[in-house]
C-alpha cells in the first residue's frame, strides 16, 4: 500500500476532471462600468491576472491570505515518490516530507491555514500501519503525526487558524469495513475525535473546515446510495443541506458552502453550487459549451472558483461564471483547467498545462482590492 501515496496527485487530477480577479477589477471600477466595457470591447485589457508557475507535476490544494500555496507533487528533494509541498514567493517550493521528515513512502497535502500550517496524509515511520496517518506540519518545520481512528487510515483535509483539523478515515486493510471509518476532528487538547456519520449515511467525507470550526462534506445515503451534502457544528452535529445528489467541497467564514450537485440520478451532469443559510442553494451554471461544472472553494467575499469542462472558472455575483483563461495573457502558453483555492485578495491557485506540460499555478490580480467597495462583495453578510 505504499504506492497509495504515489498515486494521490494523478488521482486528484482524474477525479477533478471526471467528477467533474475579476471581481477585484469590478470593485475598483464599478461593476456596471466594467461589464459595459467588457461587452463593448473597448480598449481595456482582459489580462486581469498575472500567472505564477509553481512548477511541473505540482498539484495545488489551497492558498492562504499570505499567498502561500499547499500542494502535492515531485521536487528535487522529494525522493522517488510524491510529497507534501508548501510554496511561497520568497523560497519557492518547500518539501515537507521526503528527506526532510523521512516520509520516504510518500506524503500528500490537502489543507492549509492562514498561519502556513499544512495537513495531509503520509507514510509516517511512526505509523502503526503501512498507510496512512494524518499529519500536521507547522511553520517551524516540526511535523506531528496525528494518528488515525482504530482500524483506519487517516487524511487531514482542512485546518483552521485555531489549529483544528478536519479529516477523513478509510479502512487500512482491504477489503475493509468503510462504514466503521468516520470523519474526525482533531485539536491539540482532545486529540482525534470520531464524529460518527450523518443520519442515514453509510460513509462520509470532508470538504473543509472554517475558522468557527464548522465542517462540510458529503455522504452516501444508505436508502438510495446517492450522494448528499452535510454541515457539522459542535453544538448541532450533522445537518443535511437539503441538496439531493450533491457533495460540499468548501466553506468560508460566513458559513457559505460550495460544491457540486447532479441534475439527474447517477449521472455525470453536475453543476457548481453556492449555498447560503438564508437563501439556500444557487446554481452557478456552466461555462459556454461545457457540460458540467464543480465549485471547489469560496472566499469571504463569496468569490467562487472551480472547473467547468476543461477550464478553470471564477464566479462572482457581479459577473457570473467566467473562464479564467480569458483573464490571463492568452499568449502565455497556459491552459488553466481547474482552480481549487481563492483567498480574500482574490489570489487563485489550481492546475493547468504550460506549453502542454502539467503545472501548478497561482494567479494574482493586477489591481488590488479597494476595501471601500466591499458593499458589493457579497449578496449575504
Amino acid at each position: 500500500m505504499r504506492n497509495a501515496i504515489r498515486l494521490i496527485g494523478p488521482a486528484i487530477i482524474a477525479a477533478l476532471k471526471a467528477k467533474l480577479t475579476l471581481i477585484v477589477f469590478c470593485l475598483l471600477l464599478g461593476a456596471s462600468a466594467w461589464a459595459q466595457g467588457w461587452q463593448d470591447g473597448e480598449k481595456r485589457s482582459r489580462e486581469v491576472f498575472t500567472v505564477t508557475d509553481l512548477g511541473p507535476n505540482v498539484w495545488p490544494v489551497g492558498i492562504n491570505a499570505r499567498g502561500q500555496v499547499a500542494a502535492s507533487g515531485l521536487c528535487s528533494t522529494c525522493g522517488p515518490n510524491q510529497q507534501a509541498l508548501l510554496w511561497n514567493e520568497h523560497t519557492g517550493l518547500k518539501d515537507l516530507g521526503g528527506s526532510t521528515n523521512n516520509f520516504l513512502g510518500g506524503s500528500a497535502a490537502f489543507g492549509l491555514n492562514g498561519l502556513g500550517e499544512v495537513v495531509g496524509t503520509s507514510n509516517s515511520p511512526s505509523s502503526p500501519v503501512q498507510c496512512c496517518d494524518a499529519f500536521l506540519w507547522s511553520s517551524s518545520g516540526k511535523i506531528q503525526d496525528l494518528g488515525a481512528l482504530p482500524g483506519c487510515a487517516a487524511t487531514g483535509i482542512g485546518i483552521n487558524d485555531r489549529g483544528e483539523v478536519a479529516g477523513i478515515s478509510s479502512p487500512n486493510t482491504y477489503p475493509g469495513n468503510a462504514s466503521s471509518c468516520h470523519p474526525f476532528l482533531w485539536n491539540s487538547t482532545n486529540g482525534m475525535q470520531d464524529l460518527g456519520l450523518p443520519p442515514g449515511a453509510i460513509v462520509a467525507g470532508v470538504g473543509g473546515i472554517n475558522n468557527a470550526g464548522v465542517i462540510v462534506g458529503g455522504y452516501i445515503s444508505a436508502s438510495d446510495f446517492t450522494p448528499r451534502s452535510y454541515i457539522w457544528t459542535s453544538r448541532g452535529g450533522f445537518r443535511d443541506l437539503g441538496i439531493p445528489q450533491s457533495e460540499a467541497a468548501g466553506i468560508n467564514d460566513k458559513g457559505h458552502v460550495v460544491g457540486r450537485y447532479n441534475t439527474c440520478s447517477f449521472c455525470a451532469k453536475g453543476r457548481a453550487f453556492l449555498w447560503q443559510p438564508k437563501r439556500g442553494m444557487r446554481d452557478l451554471g456552466m461555462l459556454p459549451g461545457q457540460t458540467y461544472s464543480s465549485a471547489w472553494a469560496v472566499n469571504v467575499h463569496d468569490q467562487v472558483v472551480g472547473g467547468s469542462g476543461s477550464y478553470a472558472f471564477l464566479w462572482t455575483k457581479a459577473t457570473g461564471m467566467l473562464n479564467l483563461n480569458d483573464l490571463i495573457d492568452t499568449s502565455s502558453g497556459w491552459q488553466l483547467y481547474f482552480a481549487v483555492g481563492i483567498n480574500a485578495n482574490a489570489q487563485i491557485t489550481g492546475q493547468g498545462t504550460l506549453n502542454g506540460e502539467e503545472h501548478g499555478f497561482k494567479l494574482t490580480p493586477k489591481i488590488k482590492r479597494n476595501e471601500a467597495e466591499d458593499s458589493q462583495k457579497s449578496e449575504e453578510e
